[in-house]
This record gives C-alpha cells, structure tokens and sequence, in this order.
C-alpha cells in the first residue's frame, strides 16, 4: 500500500484475506475520501493510520468481521470528517454509536445493517444523532413487535431522508 501514488484523492480498497501487519495510508497526503471494504472472516484492524483530511469515510463489511475496535479508532481519529457511511456491526450498540456526535465536522450520517438485532441494539441512538440521513436494514424480516418497535424509533428521525428495509 505504501506504493500507492500521493496524488491520490479517492481510494477503494478491499481486504478479502486476513492482512499480515498494519497498512500506513498516511502518506496519501491529498486523499479525501476512502471507501473501505472487507469480506468474510477478515479483519478491518489492520487499517491502523488514516490521514487527517479525509473527510469521506465508508466502512463495508459483510460477513462476520473481526472489527470490534475499528471503527472507533478510524473515526476519532478523523476530526475533518464531514460524511460517514457505516455498513457493519462494528458499532451495533447505543454507546458506540453516540460516540459520533463528538465528531466537530460530521454533517451525514448512513447507517447500514445486516442484521435486524444490530440494528434493533443501535435503535435507541438514532434519535440522538442529529447528523444520521440514511438507514438501510438488510435481512429485515421481523415480528409485527419489532415492526413495531422499529416504525417507533424511525418516526421519531425528522431528519431520516434515506431508508431502505431490505
């Protein structure tokens, strides 16, 4: 990776095997938008350095990951950042995802869901977070309560303008 050119404003990059060490992307001194992707059983830690302008992060991740701590270090980490696109569990609680509003830059939110229990544990937060957008729940096939208690938690989002129940 630390071959990539430093003219670079937008990256992609995919993680489909575990990764041995950590990948350092803080000489792309011009990137601003990176879109991160990983696949099953592979893991996000190994992403360790971002650079500081980045202001365009999406996290992908399908499967079960072992990302635990990732997307709390990356995004604390970027205090520019003014769009967040979060598609994996790693930050399936309240507390997690509150953890956000500390964020001085954030204007957009996008939450993404593969699993309906993620989605149900992170509920509670989406009303305190003024910056959330987009929710998108995959997999979304519930009981008329939890229809219920979803339609609930969704109702109260006035500034929701994305949402998609896959």
């Amino acid at each position: 990776v630390e071959l990539l050119p430093v003219q670079l404003i937008a990256l992609e990059l995919s993680i489909f095997d575990s990764c041995d060490g950590s990948i350092n992307l803080l000489h792309l001194t011009r990137l601003t938008s990176l879109k991160f992707q990983s696949q099953w059983g592979t893991t996000t830690a190994c992403i360790t350095r971002l650079p500081s302008q980045v202001i365009k992060l999406a996290v992908e991740q399908s499967g079960e990951t072992k990302s635990s701590a990732y997307s709390r270090f990356v995004v604390s980490s970027l205090t520019q950042l003014t769009a967040l696109t979060i598609n994996d569990h790693s930050m399936e609680t309240s507390e997690e995802l509150l953890q956000l509003r500390a964020l001085p830059a954030l204007q957009e939110l996008s939450l993404g869901y593969t699993q309906e229990d993620a989605a149900l544990a992170a509920a509670p937060a989406w009303a305190q977070l003024h910056q959330l957008h987009s929710i998108k729940i995959s997999g979304f096939g519930c009981s008329p309560s939890t229809w219920a208690n979803v339609c609930s938690q969704l109702s109260s989002l006035t500034r929701l303008t994305r949402l998609g129940l896959l």
